[in-house]
């Protein structure tokens, strides 16, 4: 037999029994022995076409006490939404949202989408539908680093609306890769609330480094801020060698 075959047959019962024990360890296990995509072991070929019979898992985990079992759904959601995000919208619009559990759950394992601009997650996470938003003095300093330094992203967040506006920020850096090719990476920054015209001045900091699953080369790099999943605004910085 398969490794996959094996993991795929014997998972799913070992785990449906673990979802219903007490202990946080044995919970969390549930959720990642099944995930589809899971990062240090095989794909689940089967789940990735039918996350399905993860369902009962993930109702009896979705509004768990423990944080570490909540990530380990959230991420489990997560994987199905690269393949399935029909099934995960449908799931966790099924969910009482208004439990703060099941809350951080839904913000957590619709990232991905969510960084994609699509609007059933931003609806479901609670970001307003058409949020009108001005960006101004959206600045990135200092304009030329090298590698391992620091750019700071600084910005006036403005409500052009009446009524208070829920707007998610994130911002994706275009990263320079070989033969003059980019690679897109979207970040998240921070959810806002506000009120009808009001403003507020936000800052973050990124460091600029190589990382195993990403290699760093020399030229301009494009920053996108991003509303809501729409881009307000636009700057750059030079890396140089």
């Amino acid at each position: 037999m398969a490794p996959l075959e094996i993991r795929h047959r014997s998972v799913r019962p070992i785990s449906a029994k673990h979802a219903q024990a007490s202990r946080f360890l044995q919970q969390s296990l549930a959720s990642e022995g099944s995930r589809p995509r899971l990062p240090w072991s095989f794909h689940i070929e089967p789940l990735i076409r039918d996350p399905s019979p993860t369902a009962p898992i993930l109702e009896a985990l979705k509004a768990d006490s423990s944080r570490y079992v909540r990530k380990s759904v959230a991420n489990h959601l997560n994987d199905i939404t690269k393949d399935n995000p029909g099934w995960a919208l449908d799931r966790i619009r099924g969910w009482p949202r208004e439990n703060p559990h099941v809350q951080w759950i839904a913000r957590h394992a619709l990232r991905s989408l969510v960084k994609a601009g699509n609007e059933d997650a931003l609806a479901l996470v609670g970001a307003t539908d058409g949020a009108a938003v001005r960006i101004d003095d959206f600045a990135i300093s200092p304009r030329k680093i090298s590698i391992g330094e620091v750019v700071t992203l600084s910005f006036r967040a403005i409500s052009e609306g009446d009524a208070r506006q829920t707007i998610v920020l994130d911002y994706a850096i275009l990263y320079v890769r070989k033969n003059d090719r980019t690679s897109r990476k979207v970040f998240k920054l921070k959810t806002l609330s506000l009120d009808g015209r009001e403003h507020v001045r936000l800052s973050h900091r990124q460091r600029i480094e190589n990382l195993s699953v990403r290699a760093l080369y020399p030229g301009r790099h494009d920053i996108e801020l991003l509303a809501n999943g729409r881009v307000v605004g636009r700057g750059s910085f030079e890396l140089e060698p």
